[in-house]
């Protein structure tokens, strides 16, 4: 079905979440995450400035009426201890509607841990079988899976292995090119995505990547 009334959790400074609702200019959009205070939600709100885009800090203020159709977790559950119980606690919402789908996104691999996840306080980085477990113990039924950011992940596995001999890795990742290298970035990884969704779907192949993917369905 069409999507009509989305949650995005972890909505941080509600980036994603304005171009989500910019395209979707039809559907209600609500951005939830703890760390925003009054004075953070009021100046979000005077940012977006669009008719279809509600942020809140507590889940608690969803109306059971309101009846979600889409929920987005973009890089959510690493930073839950509990993140099954999170996540059951959500699906089982008043307000989530059956057929419900949701779209999630974690880092993968734990062999990859160094002290810029401890930094974000990540509690943990998934496999792709650990992530279907957890979704499933939470009460969803998977739809697809995956890996993306392909092409990162040979220079997070060398900061790796730089950290285990000793360098310095700082945060390895960490983008601070101007608006042309930027864009440049954006397109290689674009590419990047499409080129490995069409090796899946060609030869069933799932290349790893530096993240994870689910997209699920709430029976």
């Amino acid at each position: 079905g069409s999507i009509r009334n989305v949650i995005d959790m972890g909505c941080g400074d509600c980036y994603l979440l304005k171009k989500l609702a910019e395209c979707f200019s039809g559907a209600q959009f609500t951005g939830i995450d703890i760390a925003l205070d009054a004075e953070s939600i009021a100046k979000l709100t005077e940012e977006i400035m669009l008719p279809n885009v509600i942020i809140e800090n507590n889940i608690d203020k969803v109306y059971e009426e309101d009846k979600v159709n889409c929920i987005t977790l973009f890089d959510v559950l690493e930073h839950i201890e509990d993140d099954k119980g999170f996540l059951k606690d959500i699906t089982n919402r008043l307000f989530v509607a059956p057929d419900c789908i949701f779209f999630i996104t974690v880092p993968s691999f734990s062999f990859l841990s160094t002290d810029h996840d401890r930094k974000l306080k990540h509690h943990r980085r998934y496999s792709n079988a650990q992530l279907q477990k957890t979704v499933r113990e939470a009460g969803l039924e998977i739809i697809e899976h995956g890996y993306f950011f392909h092409s990162l992940l040979a220079p997070r596995i060398m900061q790796k292995i730089f950290v285990n001999i000793g360098c310095p890795s700082g945060s390895g990742l960490n983008w601070q090119g101007g608006k042309a290298k930027t864009l440049l970035f954006k397109t290689i990884l674009f590419y990047d995505a499409l080129f490995c969704r069409y090796i899946k779907k060609l030869f069933k192949i799932k290349i790893p990547g530096l993240s994870c993917y689910m997209i699920c369905r709430k029976p």
